[in-house]
């Protein structure tokens, strides 16, 4: 996560198909902090989806 700048999330969402079964509100919420000795640097995302199998 970018806390200096603008993340984007991918959320799967599946359902067993009843009435009723709607998505409810998500929001992200900070459980706790932890301060750690290794550094973390930002890398580009790729530009485009994984190959699975590698073909």
């Amino acid at each position: 996560m970018n806390y200096r700048g603008a993340n984007t999330i991918a959320l799967a969402v599946t359902t067993d198909g009843k009435p009723g079964d709607t998505l409810e509100d998500v929001s992200l919420v900070t459980m706790r902090n932890v301060r750690g000795g290794l550094t973390v640097n930002m890398v580009d995302a790729p530009r485009e989806p994984a190959n699975p199998g590698g073909k």
